[in-house]
């Protein structure tokens, strides 16, 4: 059975070994901004101190700055992240229960908490599982309710 811990081996031959990427919830955006451009993802958690208190998006950046009329050099990331806490999923988790962590409770996710021990160890992305899946063998086709997992 296809589990978090092979996603998350797969993800590491696609982009590399690497801990999550943080910030502090007092930096500036913009600041928030480069460091996700430089590592090349498109999240980053937010903590004060070793808590994680949220996690900062592109999307989050997209939407609140610019709906909001905000620039990023002068908005904490405390103002536009999103708080937590945050949907998680563990290393034993299957990829039917990440899918239904990414559509659960009504408000569709992006990226979920990979925990360990109670430890964060990784952020997961859609897209991490749909290039997880494709290397599985599957293929995914529309349903009526959604998007819909079949083995090919």
């Amino acid at each position: 059975m296809s589990t978090v811990r092979t996603l998350l081996e797969l993800k590491e031959k696609r982009v590399g070994k690497r801990e999550p990427i943080s910030v502090s919830s007092k930096d500036m955006v913009i600041d928030a901004q480069r460091k996700m451009r430089g590592n090349k993802v498109g999240s980053v958690l937010v903590k004060d101190g070793e808590t994680c208190v949220g996690i900062l998006t592109e999307r989050d950046c997209n939407e609140k700055l610019e709906l909001e009329h905000r620039l990023a050099v002068w908005t904490r990331v405390e103002e536009i992240m999103t708080p937590s806490p945050l949907d998680h999923v563990i290393l034993n988790s299957t990829y039917e229960e990440v899918a239904a962590r990414f559509e659960g409770e009504g408000k569709h996710k992006r990226h979920l908490i990979v925990e360990d021990g109670g430890k964060i160890i990784d952020v997961i992305s859609q897209r991490d599982l749909i290039y997880a899946l494709l290397a599985h063998g599957w293929s995914l086709e529309d349903e009526r309710r959604g998007a819909m997992m079949h083995r090919t």
